[in-house]
């Protein structure tokens, strides 16, 4: 009976750890297709445009640049055949393969956007150029790094349950309104330090004589 706990609670935690990092995954690519990808930039978190004083640089908050993930233990298993096949199942049963695609198509608008002096029929060689599989196989190997066989086993198994299908359903969605309440968040914090900023400095300015 104890051992049959164990066993279920080992599974559960291999789940969670496994869903995860696959969330982690999914939404870093999903960044990193409007970031680096699309060539959009995240404003900087802040306040409304101010003039340019002292006080509102310092309400303008600091530089948005990424700051580096800290990365997990790799997984015990990297290079496994047989992992890496169920990896390429478990990013189709997801629907990554229609994510490479869209990254593939922009990158290739973006480039061409970049480059309009390129004549319209280059850029369809362009794209046969820019190959789908290898963007998978990239994702892949990411994948494999920090996820080992038996995490990939139960994420597949999660993923062709029901609630693991509505998940990869809205999972877009919940990461791009998610990103959008952090911005926001960002925003109102930022508008409220500016306000103290100025009435600290009105008090300041009230007590010189």
């Amino acid at each position: 009976m104890r051992s049959n706990l164990f066993s279920h609670m080992a599974r559960a935690a291999r789940i969670w750890k496994g869903m995860y990092m696959h969330w982690r995954l999914s939404a870093v690519s999903l960044l990193s297709l409007l970031v680096v990808v699309c060539g959009q930039t995240v404003e900087p978190v802040g306040v409304l445009k101010q003039p340019a004083t002292a006080t509102a640089k310092a309400a303008s908050g600091p530089s948005t640049r990424p700051t580096s993930l800290p990365k997990p233990e790799l997984a015990p298993d990297v290079g496994n055949p047989a992992k890496q096949q169920d990896i390429m199942k478990l990013l189709v049963l997801t629907g990554a393969d229609k994510l490479a695609e869209q990254v593939v198509d922009q990158v290739v608008a973006s480039l061409q956007q970049s480059m309009p002096q390129a004549p319209p029929s280059f850029w369809p060689e362009v794209r046969k150029e820019c190959k789908t599989d290898d963007l998978m196989k990239a994702w892949v190997a990411v994948y494999d790094r920090y996820l080992s066989h038996d995490d990939i086993r139960e994420l597949i198994k999660y993923h062709s349950s029901p609630i693991g299908q509505k998940m990869t359903r809205i999972q877009p969605v919940i990461v791009a309104e998610s990103f959008d309440a952090g911005k926001a968040f960002g925003q109102q914090t930022g508008r409220r330090a500016f306000q103290k900023l100025v009435q600290l400095d009105m008090q300041t300015e009230k007590k010189q004589p």
